[in-house]
């Protein structure tokens, strides 16, 4: 009785690993993303009171309402009116928009008596919902936008313009006007910002040279100045969709590995049918019977294996595994075609129906089918050989082209850079 052995070639092991692999992705995922959805939710969001828009605006602010005892939330869209003034006043908020207009306006300029970028002339002055008209003496100089055009200005170029501000308040009204000059543009205010703070910096390390540490200057030119380090954190949906990213290449890179050992293994039966056919055909025509003839391959399989550990083939485990399948109380027929199937190629399953067929129809050109066979097994591995090299032949093919463009580099490099042009 032939040796029972119960490893064989299972795909629902690797059915398990891949459902294991993807489950363990979306799982890290799925907490990577829950974690940080909660972290952003510990923020404090309650708000306890809205700003109103400026005057002559409409503000629309969306809220949501807990009331006590409730889980969900009342969602409510509230049109918020602008501040009203008394007359009194709003004639006392004009007279100290009046006084401190000009350092609104000059923006980033050092004062309105050297302009070189754009002023600050917003028709809302939105502190106190001031409307503010502006007029310019000259518009191709300074614009009703406050943009000022100097961009062709000789070095030494200057020109004087008069701004008129009309502010309005409710029913109350004021006016002022400015005399700006207009000079060369010079930095732009963002660089001119940068060598400020830079400036400011690079004083209090001076002013801090022997300390560990030193501190950054809230306050740059009268300004509050608040450094931060850039956000460089990841939006939380973005581990969800490289968790479902790496799933997917799992799952194809596991059909791939599926896939190629299923070639390996046919390509492997292929390679071992030869060698059971001829031992059958050569067993068979010696006088012995078909079931005994399966026995005699099987046994000289196992004594191979005893002697070479870690030898395995495939076919040759599923003859035994069919042997077992017989010895058990299956009848010789069904073993047969049972060997064929368990192959699973075209190879194995017509001999397993050769020998089926002998055995129930005690046809008597099995020997003659044998021995055909063993001639056309051979043609068929001389085949898959040959094709095996040009595979090998192929995969060189792309290394070869890569070493051919690193030569030529090599060599049209030196050359090309001893040109001059």
């Amino acid at each position: 009785m032939v040796g029972k052995n119960n490893r064989h070639f299972n795909l629902k092991n690797i059915e398990l690993t891949l459902k294991q692999k993807i489950a363990l992705i979306l799982g890290l995922s799925m907490f990577l993303t829950v974690a940080l959805s909660l972290s952003s939710k510990m923020k404090d969001n309650s708000v306890v009171s809205v700003a109103r828009p400026a005057a002559g605006e409409m503000k629309e602010v969306e809220l949501d309402a807990y009331e006590a005892g409730s889980e969900e939330p009342v969602h409510l869209n509230l049109k918020i009116d602008p501040k009203s003034y008394s007359k009194e006043d709003a004639e006392k908020i004009l007279g100290e928009t009046k006084e401190r207009l000009g350092e609104i306006i000059k923006a980033d300029n050092e004062s309105l008596d050297n302009v070189t970028g754009k002023l600050n002339l917003a028709s809302v002055i939105t502190e106190y919902g001031i409307n503010a008209e502006w007029i310019s003496s000259d518009f191709q100089t300074i614009g009703y936008d406050g943009e000022v055009y100097n961009s062709e200005f000789d070095e030494d170029e200057t020109r004087q313009v008069t701004l008129l501000a009309k502010l309005t308040l409710g029913e109350s009204e004021a006016t002022k006007s400015f005399d700006v000059t207009v000079a060369a543009p010079g930095i732009s205010e963002e660089e001119r910002s940068r060598v400020r703070i830079r400036d400011a910096v690079n004083e209090a390390q001076a002013n801090e040279a022997t300390s560990d540490i030193f501190f950054l200057p809230g306050e740059v030119d009268g300004r509050e100045v608040k450094f931060t380090k850039p956000d460089d954190s990841v939006a939380p949906g973005v581990f969800l969709l490289l968790g479902i990213i790496g799933a997917v290449g799992v799952l194809i890179g596991e059909k791939k590995k599926k896939e190629r050992m299923q070639k390996e293994r046919a390509d492997a039966l292929l390679g071992d049918y030869p060698g059971i056919i001829s031992k059958l055909s050569l067993f068979f025509g010696a006088g012995m019977t078909i079931f005994n003839a399966c026995e005699k391959v099987a046994a000289g399989y196992l004594t191979e294996k005893q002697k070479r550990p870690g030898y395995k083939k495939e076919a040759y485990e599923c003859l035994i595994d069919s042997m077992n399948y017989i010895d058990n109380g299956a009848s010789e027929p069904e073993g047969y075609t049972r060997f064929g199937d368990k192959c699973g190629i075209r190879e194995f399953k017509k001999l397993g129906s050769y020998l089926s067929d002998h055995v129930r129809k005690g046809t008597g050109d099995l020997g003659r089918l044998l021995r055909e066979e063993t001639r056309e097994s051979f043609l068929t591995r001389k085949a898959l050989v040959k094709s095996k090299a040009q595979e090998a032949g192929t995969r060189m093919l792309f290394p070869m082209v890569l070493m051919l463009a690193v030569v030529m580099a090599i060599v049209l490099i030196p050359s090309m850079m001893s040109f001059s042009i």
